[in-house]
């Protein structure tokens, strides 16, 4: 996970709770200073497994996409995101 990384921001915004299907969720976003320049990652556990990606979405569609399940939807990275 993140461990591996340097330059973990000391500011990070973590969030827990139940998902719709009852399932823990944990949330977790933060900056990693990456070749120089400060990118947005999350850190996650819930219904999809446990993880980090780097990706830009706000906190609110993180939230969303922690409690789906793996069949519904995976995590896409900025560089796999069509939008």
């Amino acid at each position: 996970m993140l461990s591996g990384l340097m330059g973990l921001a000391s500011a990070a915004t973590t969030q827990s709770g139940l998902c719709s299907n009852g399932a823990l969720f944990k949330l977790t976003q933060t900056e990693v200073e990456v070749s120089g320049s400060k990118r947005p990652y999350f850190v996650y556990e819930g219904p999809q497994g446990r993880g980090e990606v780097q990706s830009s979405v706000s906190l609110q569609t993180a939230l969303a996409l922690v409690c789906r399940t793996p069949q519904e939807l995976r995590w896409l990275d900025d560089e796999q995101r069509d939008d």
